[in-house]
């Protein structure tokens, strides 16, 4: 499915709009809400994620997160690298966590 930048950034604003987290801003710095985009280390997809950071948290996520949640019960069956809601609601969830540093626009994206 090729997914518009409108229905990305949408997608984002939901997003952030239910955990908080600057979900429009990290994937416009990031990738400018291009879900193709592949970044100079090998990053990938909307929010620009690392693989190995992706299955990292991923598992995190697998072993931590509380599936009642309204979102985070959509990534019940798996997390997908490269599938814009799957990335952007992991990013969510992982910026929730605490690791919202693993993204270089991070500290730029929370001093608005």
């Amino acid at each position: 499915m090729l997914w518009t930048k409108e229905a990305l950034l949408a997608l984002a604003l939901y997003v952030q709009a239910v955990t908080a987290q600057p979900m429009a801003c990290i994937a416009e710095r990031e990738s400018g809400f291009d879900a193709a985009v592949i970044g100079a280390a090998g990053e990938i997809g909307v929010v620009q994620w690392l693989p190995t950071t992706h299955e990292w948290l991923a598992r995190l996520f697998r072993e931590r997160a509380d599936l009642g949640h309204p979102l985070w019960s959509l990534l019940a069956d798996g997390v997908t690298l490269g599938n814009p809601v799957h990335d952007m609601l992991l990013a969510a969830w992982a910026m929730s966590e605490g690791y919202g540093r693993h993204w270089s626009t991070w500290r730029l994206c929370n001093e608005r």
